[in-house]
C-alpha cells in the first residue's frame, strides 16, 4: 500500500496550534518537576543506591572506585558538618527520627541514625553490633566509619 502526504498530514492537522502549545508547556513542566524532585536528595557519586545524608557534603575528589572479579570496591568520603551537636529538631530532621525536645545529639550521631533509617529500605541490612557501621546485602558489605570531620564510606564484595 502507497502512503500519500494527505495520510500523514491527518493526525497532525487535527491537532490545534492552542492544544498543541498547552501539551508542550505541560511536558516542560513535568520534566522541570520530575528534576527538581530528584535533586531533593543526593546520592554518593559512586553509588547510587547509598544516599547521601542532608548534613553531609561529599568530597569527590577523595572518592575512588576499583572493579575485580568478586565485586567492585568503592571508597568515599564526605564532610561532616563542623558544629559538635545539633539541636533535637534538627537531628530529627537530618536523622528522619523522632527525638525528645530539649535533647542534643552530635552532629555524628545523627548521621549514623539516617542511615539506621533509611539503608534498610534500600536492601541494606544493619549488622548488629559492627563496628564501623555496616550493612550487607547479597553480594557487598557497606561500612561507614564517622569521624570527628568526615564520613567514610566504604563498599566492598561480601565474603563468602
Amino acid at each position: 500500500m502507497k502512503l500519500s502526504t494527505t495520510m500523514i498530514k491527518a493526525p497532525i492537522s487535527g491537532i490545534s496550534g492552542i492544544s498543541c502549545i498547552s501539551f508542550m508547556a505541560a511536558l516542560l513542566l513535568m520534566i522541570a518537576t520530575s528534576s527538581v524532585r530528584a535533586n531533593d536528595e543526593s546520592y554518593l557519586s559512586l553509588a547510587g543506591d547509598v544516599p547521601l545524608a542532608p548534613s553531609l557534603h561529599e568530597m569527590a575528589d577523595l572518592a575512588f572506585i576499583f572493579d575485580k572479579p568478586q565485586g567492585r570496591i568503592i571508597r568515599m568520603v564526605a564532610e561532616l558538618p563542623t558544629r559538635s551537636t545539633t539541636t533535637a529538631e534538627a537531628a530529627a530532621v537530618e536523622a528522619g527520627e523522632a527525638i525528645e525536645a530539649g535533647e542534643a545529639i552530635a552532629a555524628g550521631e545523627a548521621v549514623a541514625l539516617f542511615y539506621r533509617r533509611n539503608l534498610p529500605n534500600l536492601g541494606w541490612q544493619a549488622v548488629a553490633g559492627a563496628k564501623p557501621l555496616t550493612f550487607a546485602r547479597a553480594d557487598e558489605v557497606l561500612y561507614i566509619t564517622i569521624g570527628a570531620q568526615e564520613v567514610v564510606f566504604e563498599i566492598v564484595p561480601a565474603r563468602p
